[in-house]
Formats: structure tokens, sequence, C-alpha cells
């Protein structure tokens, strides 16, 4: 037993390490494990095959005195009997005798019960090691003792209740921290090192004759370890594209130890197209509930409100162009109790996801053209003519997705023009300061005007001002002071077309799945384009956690469909309207500043206020009801 628990805490990693080797004839890592510990099981097994013996008068390194010393103790013990005869009729007696199978049946749920660490996968091996070393230490301690106190029941029920502690822990596992679900991994592996042996006794006392014995342990580890290797079969996934939503997803995936992930980018490093984006309280939830880790980085490089007493202001809303209402607030959106409202650039934020990826999880270079899901796996096919199989596909190849056009017809895939213009650019914050004054240049701001509208946040920790420019096309906005002053700052800015995505009856074709601008591109008027991505990235990761096999995927997107469409098809919805009332063409609101003001202060907050977790909480029970 003792042999068995170091095997197992150090067998993981070779396991691991085999599993990354990649071959020309495109070979999966579970091939080359069973390749390689298959030949090094038969090559032990020829060396060691003329040491092997039947009985001790055979074997050719025992004295003549100690080969009767054991042959007498043999028959002493009564281990000769009619299954020292091997031949059809005893091996029809050896596999009809239900005292193995009874024993395989309580040794089986020790070894197929996993927990999933929410760490990376070479981070998980590790941390197997020390609970299968204090398994070892508990199954020689309690061996001692109980031979020492010529007692055995006491101690195996000492390991029964240590394994039932550590399940009814697990089971409850969503209510427990991290650090208590790894407690618990020690009392189940020690419960379950202290209880074997004594099942093993048990069945080596319960069975007569040696080959009969020898063939019951063989099935009573044998099957019962096969269902831990079943259990084990990892899920691979490949990720078509490295931004922000490629890599958050890979974060989250790479929590699960039973699921390994490629990222495929078509350029030839990571990278972010853009500037400033923004992030509501929403997002910043789904950050956190991925893994603290990513919120705690983002944090690092994010800018909020300059001002404190402004930290939970939105956007401070005014007239921006000429006219009597020049400069005259419409609203300050507030933000009730802990809720932020967050800016960052974009290269910043994706250098901090890098950090949380696994080594060796991309390859670059890699533009798809086609998913090929005709065989047992999709096979994903690139333009320099690699392939790649994976058990799944997930496209957050963003609005100009290759993905997308794989799953929907050219009326669906392609996005549509919002007819809105954007111009984007950054102001050094001193020059931004001397031109508008500190408290504007600092906190957000937003000035609306007929046909356009401009916002302005800090970003870069406060060093630098982000400006965004909206008009509607062909059309022109006669700008006042402070506008124009922005304007002026902002030298050779990009230009932007807007477009978002029409809805769509689902985001899956099969094994093809696709996440964030892929799935629903969006307007940026809520600022809720990454937004949405991290919230996909939550709530798909934890859905594939819940797949057992490859088979439970498509079931795994369905349920990802029943809560995610709903919610991005209308947050696309909304924001198409908000940016019609920020240019003062709103269906209902027009020019109206009182009705833009009531509008600006509720629409929002359905998107802030999303339960996350009771979100996630449907999608799994969808998973778990379409398993029925």
């Amino acid at each position: 037993m003792v042999g068995n628990a170091v095997s197992t805490a150090f067998g993981g990693l070779l396991a691991l390490a085999i599993a990354g080797i990649k071959s020309s004839n495109h070979y999966s890592p579970w091939r080359w494990i069973f390749i390689i510990e298959g030949c090094m099981t038969i090559g032990i097994t020829v060396l060691a095959y003329p040491f092997l013996c039947d009985w001790p008068t055979t074997a050719k390194w025992l004295t003549s005195t100690e080969k009767d010393i054991l042959a007498a103790k043999i028959r002493g013990q009564g281990m000769i009997g009619r299954m020292d005869t091997l031949n059809k009729k005893a091996l029809i007696r050896i596999f009809l005798d239900w005292k193995m199978y009874v024993v395989v049946a309580i040794f089986a749920p020790t070894i197929i019960n996993q927990f999933k660490a929410g760490q990376s996968p070479r981070h998980v091996q590790a941390l197997v090691i020390p609970i299968f070393a204090a398994a070892s230490v508990a199954c020689l301690t309690t061996a001692f003792a109980s031979d020492k106190l010529k007692h055995r029941s006491a101690f195996a029920l000492l390991g029964y209740v240590m394994s039932a502690v550590g399940a009814g822990i697990l089971m409850n596992q969503s209510h427990v921290s991290i650090h208590v679900k790894y407690g618990a991994l020690f009392f189940m592996g020690c419960g379950a090192y202290i209880c074997l042996p004594m099942l093993w006794t048990m069945l080596v006392n319960n069975v007569s004759g040696s080959y009969k014995t020898g063939i019951a342990i063989g099935i009573e580890v044998g099957i019962g370890n096969f269902g831990g290797i079943a259990s084990a079969l990892p899920i691979h996934i490949a990720i078509v594209g490295g931004g922000i939503g490629g890599c958050i997803l890979g974060v989250a995936l790479s929590k699960l130890p039973h699921i390994t992930f490629t990222i495929y980018e078509a350029r030839s490093a990571f990278g972010e197209i853009g500037a400033g984006l923004g992030f509501g309280a929403n997002s910043h939830n789904a950050m956190s509930l991925i893994s603290p880790a990513i919120w705690e980085g983002y944090k690092s490089r994010a800018s909020f409100n300059g001002w404190p007493e402004k930290e939970n202001v939105w956007f401070d809303f005014s007239v921006g162009e000429k006219g009597e209402n020049e400069g005259k607030r419409i609203i300050e959106v507030i933000m009730p109790g802990a809720m932020t409202q967050s800016t960052a650039h974009r290269a910043h934020f994706l250098e901090e996801l890098l950090k949380l990826l696994p080594e060796r999880c991309s390859e670059f270079n890699k533009k798809l053209v086609d998913v090929d899901q005709s065989g047992e796996r999709a096979i994903c096919k690139f333009a320099d003519g690699a392939e790649a199989e994976a058990d799944a596909v997930v496209g957050c190849d963003g609005i100009k997705s290759a993905c997308r056009t794989l799953v929907f017809e050219k009326e669906l895939a392609s996005p549509v023009f919002t007819q809105k213009v954007a111009y984007r650019g950054l102001v050094p914050m001193k020059i931004a300061e001397e031109a508008i004054g500190k408290e504007k240049a600092n906190n957000r701001q937003m000035y609306l005007g007929h046909r356009g509208h401009v916002l302005t946040f800090p970003v870069a920790k406060g060093a630098l001002m982000n400006v965004v420019a909206f008009h509607s096309s062909q059309s022109d906005t006669g700008w006042g002071e402070a506008v124009t002053k922005i304007m002026e700052l902002t030298q050779a800015p990009d230009v932007w077309a807007i477009f978002d995505h029409p809805p769509v009856p689902t985001f899956h074709k099969e094994r093809l799945c696709l996440l964030g601008d892929a799935a629903h591109a969006t307007s940026p008027h809520f600022g809720q384009g990454a937004g949405m991505a991290i919230e996909d990235a939550y709530v798909l990761s934890n859905l594939l956690g819940a797949c057992t096999s490859a088979l439970d995927i498509t079931k795994a997107f369905d349920a990802y469909d029943s809560v995610r469409i709903p919610r991005a098809l209308k947050v696309t919805e909304l924001s198409r309207e908000q940016g019609k009332r920020l240019d003062m063409e709103g269906t209902t609101e027009g020019d109206d500043l009182e009705k833009i003001a009531e509008d600006l202060n509720t629409t929002v907050r359905w998107i802030w206020n999303e339960d996350l977790e009771a979100h996630l909480a449907l999608a799994m029970k969808n998973f778990k009801d379409s398993k029925v």
C-alpha cells in the first residue's frame, strides 16, 4: 500500500510530462502515455521473467534449507488446495466467487472519487504529493499500531470515518474555502489507505488457493483502478483566438485538472487591438468568480475615478454642444454600495492574463480556415496546412470571427454597421488637466449632443486620459468649448466604424462554440463587450468542468446557450438603443433632457445587478437535467 501511494503521488507528474509530447504523427498525448508505459511494462516483464517462480522449490536463488522451510510453512497454513491447479474448471470457480466482486465494489469508489482543485494541472499534480505522502505515513502508523495492539476493527473504522468526513466536506464544497477542500482530501486519502489493507486482507482470508488468491487480488486492483483511469481521461479544448476572451477562458480552464487546452492565435504573438476598455460591477464580479488572481492582476493595472469622492460615479453626463444648455449637467449616475466602474488599457490587462496561463499552452501564426466535425473529434484546419485535434472548439476570435462563419450562414455571420463612427485617442493627463480642469480630466465624463457624444476617462493608472468621440455617419455636431478643446488635444485619432451582430438562435454548432465578440459583438455604449466575454468564460468553463467525458460537451454548450443567449442579446439591443439616446436620437427621449436622465439612471442597472452565481446555477441545472 505504501508503494501504491508513492507511485500514485509521482505517477501523475510522469503522465503530465508524457502528455506534453508533440510528435510529427499527431498522436494524442493519452496514446503516448499508453505506448511509453506499455513498452516499459513489457520490457521490465521480459527482464524479470527468468527470476520469477511458481513455488519455493523452483526458486534458483534460495538455498535447500530455505526451500524446505517455506514449503513447510505453506503446507502448515493450508495454502495448498484444489485451487492450486489452474484449468478451465478452476477458472470458472474463481470468476463465479462473489466475494471478489464485493471487495472490488468497495474498493473502486475510493479511486473513482476525484477532487477538482482550483489550480493549473501541473500545480494540481504537485498538490497530490503531500496527500499521498500523508496517506503512506497513516498506512504505516496504523499497521504498526494494529499489530502492536492486536486489534484491527477499530483502525478500520477510523479509516472509514476519516473518508466519510472528507467526502462529506467535498459534497458540500460550494460552501467551503479551497483550503478546507484541500484538507478534506487529506482525510479521504489517509482514511482510504487505512481501510484498503483491511479490504485486501479480508479478500485473501476468504479465498483459498494461490492461483485464486492471485487472480482475486489482480481483479480487485485492476478493475478498482480502471474507474480512476476512465474518470481521469482528459477533455481537450481548442481555443481559437488569443485576445482577452480566449485568454480568460484559458485561465478559467487551467483550474480544471481533467481539461487541457491550446490557444491558437492567428498573429505572431498575443496582442489586443484598441486602447482603453471599461468594466462595470458585473464584469468585476465575473473576474473574481473565475479567479481572484484575475481581479487582483486587473486592479493593479486599472484606473478608477481619480478622486475618492467620485469613485462610485459611473459617468457625469452633461450637454457638450453649443447652445443655451451647453455645459448643463444632465445627471451624475451613482453606483450603489461597493459597485465600481473601472478602465484599463487593453494591452495591460492582457499582460496580466498571460501571467496566469500555463506554459506552452499556445501556438501562433495559426489562422483557422475550417473545423471538420465528421469524426469522433473535431479537427481544426489552419491556413499553413497544419491540423489539430480537439474534443471541442471555442471560437474567441472577435467580431470578424472565422469560427462564426462555420456556425452561421453569411447573413447571420456578418456584423452589421450601426451607423455610428468612433474616434479614439489618448491625451497625457497633465495636458488634459490644463485644458479642461482637474475634476473633469480625472473622472469619467460624457458630453452629449445631437447626432454625437464624447466620453473621457482616465487610463494607465491616471497617467493618460482616454478620449472616444462618437457621431452618426454623414453628420456633424456643433460642439461647445470643452469638447472642442478635448478634440484639439487628440492628435491623429484612430477611426472605428461601430458594428454589432444580429440576433441568433444559438452560439454553437455541434462541438464548435462561440464566446465574446465572436458570439455577440455589441456596440460599446455600455462598455460591456469585454465584460460579456468574461461572463461567457465564467459560465462556459464551469459547464465544461462538469463534463465527465467528451460526450457531455454538446449538452454543456446547450446549457450555455440557455442562459447566455437571452442576456447577451439583450445587452446588444440595449447598447444599440443607448447609442441613439446619447446622440439625442432615442425613440422615446429625443432631446428631452429629463427623459434622457431617467433612462440613463435605470437601464444600466439591469446589467450591473445580474446575480452571476444564480445565472450559472441555472445553466448547471439545465445541463444536469439534459443528462437525465
